[in-house]
């Protein structure tokens, strides 16, 4: 992980006037990575002499990129490269020649950058951007195709934000990198309880909700599903439900995102409470607000019902989410609501030889997890934080939704703009 000072600079890009239109895309791109570029339009505060103010800054940047185009090499430019860019190479700093798209075949480069390894965008292979980023930071494999911003970080370097919204609008949850106990002893295929460590990870605070999937199906052309249309079901604040497994991971593919493992679904569940039973704690019957269950209200639709005696949570069918306590992790409807798809495939005997560092389930199977409960459910059973489910990854039950995670393969933390931003590399 990379932590930048406050007032340092990744690299200086050193133009020809004339070539800073096809520079600006450079640098936008390079920004795009958290990778912060000094560029005279955007750093140089009007009212002062730029060479002053450069002269300053100098120290502070980094690498230069020397950028050399049709026009050749301008006056200020040659300026800069003899008053500034010899003071990098005396300190050790990469100073990298970059061909711009329009520059000639055999590109007049300055008498000091001759035998240096050029970075060329007239050329699609090997990719320039790539290896403008691995000379500017010393990272190979890296460009903006990989990397999406998702901070803010609120404090300072090296702090995660408890809460960034992906690409989809949802907002996620941070759950930190550590050991958790997974599962109980109650059943044969939660046995052993076993002790769990994850890499930290961010997941959907909410359950994917009917408005979310709408602008997913329209997005992409993706089918509704099936009970779209049944006005018990198809509120745009309730989560969506009688998606298969292969809905929601498209969903998840769609936003950026995926769905979360087993081990991360109960980590993220127990909302750090050590060896509880359900999400809020040992307590039978739930308490007031704990979740959506088969309750009083459910039984005034459903005559036929085994409920909850006496516990009342105001909805027959889904409630919109959010519409209960959050657990410690500041997650709602981890208990009830719906039963959420997770990745894995389902094994009775995974837990007996699961690995100890971040589990991702079996390499085959025939059904899918499903982790939760759901409002349908009574039993204090089947509503355990460490309660495994499983089905037909076709199903379609209307108390089946999911919510989506994110991994974090932390790219770098970049000061930019005046706050710390996260970028982590998109899942592939």
């Amino acid at each position: 992980m990379e932590t930048a000072q406050t007032d340092q600079f990744d690299v200086f890009l050193c133009h020809n006037s004339k070539d800073k239109p096809a520079v600006k895309k450079i640098g936008l791109r390079l920004k795009k990575l958290g990778i912060r570029p000094w560029l005279d339009e955007w750093e140089l505060r009007p009212g002062l002499r730029w060479l002053g103010t450069l002269s300053r800054q100098i120290s502070k940047i980094r690498s230069a990129a020397v950028f050399i185009g049709s026009n050749g090499k301008g006056p200020w430019q040659s300026m800069e490269i003899e008053v500034f860019l010899n003071q990098l190479v005396k300190r050790g700093c990469p100073v990298i020649p970059v061909i711009l798209p329009n520059a000639p075949k055999v590109p007049n480069l300055p008498l000091f950058l001759s035998g240096m390894t050029w970075v060329d965008f007239r050329k699609d292979d090997p990719d320039p951007m790539e290896r403008l980023v691995w000379g500017i930071t010393g990272k190979r494999g890296i460009t903006d195709k990989d990397i999406e911003i998702i901070g803010p970080v609120p404090d300072t370097a090296g702090t995660l934000p408890e809460e960034i919204t992906g690409r989809d609008g949802a907002q996620m949850r941070l759950i930190p990198a550590g050991e958790f106990q997974m599962d109980s002893d109650d059943y044969d295929d939660e046995k052993p309880v076993h002790t769990v460590y994850l890499d930290a990870f961010y997941i959907d605070k909410y359950e994917v909700t009917n408005a979310q999937y709408k602008e997913f199906m329209e997005s992409t052309g993706h089918k509704a599903p099936l009970y779209w249309d049944d006005s018990n079901y198809n509120s745009p604040g309730q989560p969506v439900v009688g998606v298969t497994w292969e809905d929601a991971n498209a969903y998840a593919k769609w936003a950026g995102k995926l769905l979360p493992t087993e081990a991360e679904w109960e980590k993220a569940a127990r909302g750090g409470l050590v060896g509880k039973k359900y999400v809020w704690g040992d307590d039978w019957p739930p308490p007031e607000k704990a979740g959506n269950f088969a309750d009083e209200s459910a039984k005034k639709v459903f005559t036929g019902w085994s409920i909850i005696e006496g516990y009342d949570d105001g909805y027959a069918y889904a409630a919109p989410v959010g519409s209960f306590s959050p657990n410690g992790h500041g997650l709602y409807d981890m208990a009830g609501n719906v039963w959420e798809w997770c990745v894995d495939w389902y094994d009775g005997e995974y837990y007996k030889r699961s690995p100890e560092r971040n589990p991702t389930g079996p390499d085959s199977g025939s059904t899918r997890v499903l982790r939760g409960g759901s409002w349908y459910y009574d039993g204090p059973d089947y509503l355990r934080v460490a309660n495994r489910n499983n089905n037909d990854p076709t199903n379609t039950n209307n108390n089946v939704g999911f919510r989506c995670a994110m991994l974090l393969k932390i790219w770098r933390l970049s000061l930019y703009e005046g706050s710390y931003r996260v970028c982590v590399e998109k899942p592939r």
